[in-house]
């Protein structure tokens, strides 16, 4: 990016044109050798006019650290933009003849306010006129060769094994899938991951940070054509495309919950899924993992995609911007957006769905309780997450069909509905395993040696116990002061577990798996409650406090889960595919009903149902007399409006 007022001298204000036209900048990057200095001029250029419709490339990159910077001269002076533009440009210089090249860090007066509201508004079209997208992914390593050879490998392998990994039969490891293997010719396994080899390599390169910016989204759907990068290696966008999502649907690629695989190809998703119209919540839950140098953009990214009316999913997105009232304004406070946003939601929509996004992850800005922080770059998977309108149906409907009656006071937003439950029995949260250290993480790994191994171990075991110990807790609630034959008790539990009734996986194949059903999914339950006998025993006889016997009890049920699937562990462990327990707790209410609700929830708290929410919310009394609102839960046995009841809703206050 231009940094500061210092680079400020070399612009002119855009020319206001109207009539459906657009003045943008565009950088004219003079030919020039290696090593020669980088020089160019900013030329203004109108968008829209079909007689001088200018021809140029739009650059989509990751700024970099902004205190490392590199020195181009533009328009006659020298100004400081970030190594990894400085780097881009001389790789894109050409050695003889102009290129023209969009680059928003020097074609936006990004010290001009007014300029960049407009220019972030516009966004989407500049790239849309591009001849193409030249994606920039950085310098190459010394192991961007063998991952670009990976990924052209699994695009082949996704083009002649694709259609068989989505059948009912389908193997969709490549540990025990020796066709896949045999095709690709490398080990795939699991300690592959951490050895020096291609699937390290492609690891390696999914961190890269191009693939968690949120602008990209845009910019990959934009695009006429795409043109990917990586020093002086390049990779065509559909094959980069095919070879990321096969690699993470057959398990090969590292798919860790800070940076699973399919954020690597998920922004391509939009160019290609033109079927089902997406909204403006969609759009925001499913990238909020992408980061941003500025929160606001957390939002504003999304804007341009309004402009994009020519594919059908994103037609209503401008409406709903509209309606909210929310256009680029970089003047806002973020607080102040994301309240704007979250009560613009629910006003217009009539339904409480962004509500469902609280509760899963820690927030330092100060907002309300009812106001999502859409800051964190988290992976979160709220109930709602597949609720798409106009695609996967809404499973859930616990207030019926009302609509919501909110208002907004201050900060105080008043909604309608009952309290109806307390929670009276919490268990741990479910926590995946993370890769905060460094040594954990594959990508980041040296080759393994004695004290990196134990590291390894020694971090995996721990998680591993505690992860026992957890399953070991959640079946004594599950079958403890309860009212039910066993039978009954082990249906509601595994109901409770991947979040949906009987009837929802029988209607909805498209979510749960087109050979899922009723009897499938409790015959999974099943293996995987079985193979954990020992631990689940050493826990009920109050012994799981002693490392050494219940570490000896969880290898006995290593053994057990192997017997008991005849060798193949994937008929156990493909139930933990199902679940939707992450950052979540299992808790007990005082009505009996068992639940998963936020992390957040304690003994005491209460369990209340709102006018417009398709699931109940966790919520606590505060000191003024109002409510703090903790996040949403999936209820067992109201989640379907059993228990709604119009004439019990009064109004309720959040802070």
């Amino acid at each position: 990016m231009a940094f500061g007022k210092e680079n400020a001298s070399i612009y002119e204000d855009l020319p206001e044109i109207h009539d459906g036209k657009i003045s943008i900048r565009v950088l004219a990057l003079l030919p020039g050798t290696t090593d020669d200095p980088i020089r160019c001029q900013l030329q203004t250029v109108v968008l829209g006019d079909v007689a001088s419709d200018p021809t140029y490339e739009a650059l989509s990159y990751c700024w970099g650290d902004k205190t490392v910077t590199g020195e181009i001269h533009c328009n006659g002076r020298a100004i400081s933009v970030t190594r990894n533009l400085e780097t881009a440009l001389r790789h894109l210089r050409l050695a003889e003849g102009t290129r023209m090249i969009w680059a928003d860090a020097v074609c936006i007066n990004q010290v001009n306010v007014k300029e960049r509201n407009h220019q972030v508004s516009i966004m989407s079209l500049i790239y849309r006129h591009a001849e193409r997208v030249v994606v920039w992914l950085g310098e190459a390593s010394n192991t961007t060769e063998q991952a670009l050879w990976l990924l052209n490998k699994l695009a082949d392998a996704s083009e002649r094994f694709g259609d068989v990994l989505h059948t009912s039969n389908a193997k969709r490891s490549a540990w025990w899938w020796p066709e896949l293997k045999e095709f690709l010719g490398i080990d795939v396994g699991s300690l592959a991951h951490y050895r020096p080899g291609p699937i390290m390599a492609l690891n390696k390169f999914m961190e890269l940070p191009w693939f968690g910016r949120l602008w990209i989204v845009q910019e990959a759907t934009s695009a006429r054509d795409i043109h990917i990068l990586c020093g002086d290696f390049h990779i065509p966008w559909r094959r980069l495309y095919d070879g990321l999502k096969f690699a993470k649907e057959c398990g090969i690629a590292d798919d860790n919950p800070d940076r699973p695989a399919y954020f690597c190809w998920s922004p391509f998703d939009l160019r290609l899924e033109q079927r089902r119209e997406v909204g403006l919540l969609y759009l925001l839950q499913g990238y909020r993992y992408a980061g941003c140098a500025d929160p606001r953009d957390k939002v504003f990214a999304h804007f341009g995609l309004t402009r994009l009316i020519h594919l059908h999913s994103l037609r209503s997105l401008r409406d709903e911007f509209a309606s909210i009232g929310i256009v680029p304004d970089y003047d806002i406070e973020v607080s102040e957006l994301y309240k704007k946003l979250a009560y613009g939601l629910i006003a217009t929509k009539g339904n409480l769905d962004i509500l469902s996004t609280l509760g899963l992850y820690e927030t330092n800005l100060s907002l309300p309780s009812w106001v999502p922080d859409w800051t964190p770059s988290l992976g979160v998977a709220p109930l709602l997450s597949y609720t798409r309108p106009g695609s996967e149906p809404e499973l859930y409907h616990a207030s019926g069909e009302s609509k919501a009656s909110a208002r907004l006071t201050q900060n105080t937003l008043v909604l309608k509905g009952f309290i109806y439950d307390t929670i009276f029995h919490v268990s741990d949260e479910y926590r995946p395993v993370t890769v905060d250290d460094p040594k954990w993480a594959s990508s980041n790994a040296e080759p393994m040696t004695k004290q990196t191994a134990w590291l390894y171990f020694r971090r995996y075991l721990d998680w591993f116990l505690n992860f026992v110990t957890l399953w070991a807790h959640w079946d004594y609630m599950a079958f403890t002061n309860a009212r039910g034959t066993q039978l009954e008790l082990a249906d509601v539990y595994w109901q409770t577990l991947v979040c949906a009734s009987k009837s929802d996986l029988n209607a909805y194949p498209a979510i749960f798996g087109q050979d899922m059903d009723v009897r499938k999914c409790r015959k999974l339950f099943n293996n995987w409650f079985r193979c954990r006998f020992f631990t689940r025993l050493a826990f009920n006889l109050g012994l799981s406090s002693s490392l050494v016997i219940f570490l000896i009890c969880a290898v006995l049920d290593l053994f057990s889960m192997f017997l008991l699937t005849l060798g193949s562990p994937w008929q156990a462990i493909r139930f933990l595919s199902l679940v939707k327990v992450a950052n979540r707790r299992l808790v007990r209410t005082k009505k009996g009903h068992l639940a998963l609700v936020t992390s957040r929830a304690v003994k005491g708290d209460s369990i209340g149902i709102f006018q417009g929410g398709k699931t109940p919310l966790v919520m606590r009394p505060t000191s003024t007399g109002n409510w703090c609102m903790l996040g949403d839960g999936y209820v067992h046995g109201i989640m379907k409006g059993e228990i709604w009841d119009k004439f019990e809703c009064e109004e309720i206050q959040f802070d």
